[in-house]
């Protein structure tokens, strides 16, 4: 059955472009927040709670999981910031923990930089930012669909 996932991350207080994102949170099967910005979640945790998943961010402090395993149909999935993996130095060290992890999928962020790509038989998504502080603001739509996985990287208006 297909499932619908919208992630994001950084939002560093901009709760507008939270509020542009509660159409397409109703249409997702699950709603995933990879950090920073901890506080901004209060404003679509009463609508949509049920669905959420997060992990802390570097500017979050403390309070939430600093990682998240969960399968979806065919995938492992692991949901980090990725300041303890040192993602902005490069990406060997987050496939080699997904892989000690039995995932075949990572999400992360931290970066502000939206990719998805393959590495050493790991997919790895990053949906960019939702802060003012980039020049565009990302989230990432992703399709699940038995062994279909589909990562599209999507503009906010």
């Amino acid at each position: 059955m297909k499932q619908v996932l919208t992630v994001f991350s950084d939002s560093h207080g901009n709760i507008d472009a939270l509020n542009k994102l509660r159409p397409k949170f109703l249409s997702s099967d699950k709603i995933v927040f990879l950090g920073d910005g901890r506080y901004d979640l209060n404003t679509v945790n009463l609508d949509f709670g049920y669905k959420i998943f997060y992990v802390d961010g570097n500017c979050d402090g403390y309070g939430f999981s600093p990682e998240l395993i969960f399968s979806v149909e065919n995938f492992k999935i692991l949901a980090v910031h990725g300041h303890r993996f040192y993602v902005k130095e490069n990406l060997e060290s987050l496939v080699l923990y997904a892989k000690e992890q039995g995932c075949n999928v990572v999400l992360f962020g931290h970066t502000h930089i939206p990719i998805v790509t393959h590495l050493h038989g790991v997919t790895l998504v990053n949906p960019g930012t939702l802060s003012n502080y980039g020049k565009r603001q990302t989230y990432c739509s992703i399709e699940i669909d038995g062994s279909k996985f589909d990562a599209k990287i999507v503009e906010l208006d």
